[in-house]
């Protein structure tokens, strides 16, 4: 990233330079940093860093699996319904959802007190 601030003594307009080495009649100062994007380090993140389910595209049943204790699922259909509600209060669980008819659903996840979202489909 650069930043730049310029002046002219002679009040022109033309556009300054800052890699122009020529002297010119043009002042200021250029600095040049390096940003570095990192992944996001909030707690939800470190929480569900070991979270998997499968299949996915699931069946009958869908297998969660978590480091701490997964306190509650809850499956939505499309049009915001709560199809599933269960509160497994383990770091394993299998959910039946042979009752679900074909589409994509959203399952929320709580684990410690934070919740993250995620896209599952049924075959």
């Amino acid at each position: 990233m650069r930043v730049m601030l310029g002046w002219s003594l002679d009040g022109g307009a033309e556009m300054f330079d800052p890699c122009n080495a020529d002297g010119g009649v043009w002042f200021g100062e250029t600095h040049d940093y390096t940003v570095n994007i990192v992944q996001e380090m909030s707690v939800d993140n470190q929480i569900f860093e070991d979270f998997s389910f499968y299949p996915n595209p699931v069946e009958n049943q869908l297998n969660l699996k978590a480091n701490a204790q997964i306190e509650s699922v809850e499956i939505f259909n499309l049009l915001g319904q709560n199809v599933i509600n269960t509160n497994p209060n383990a770091v394993e669980t299998e959910i039946n959802t042979q009752a679900l008819q074909s589409g994509v659903y959203m399952m929320k996840v709580i684990i410690d007190g934070n919740q993250k979202t995620f896209k599952i489909v049924k075959k």
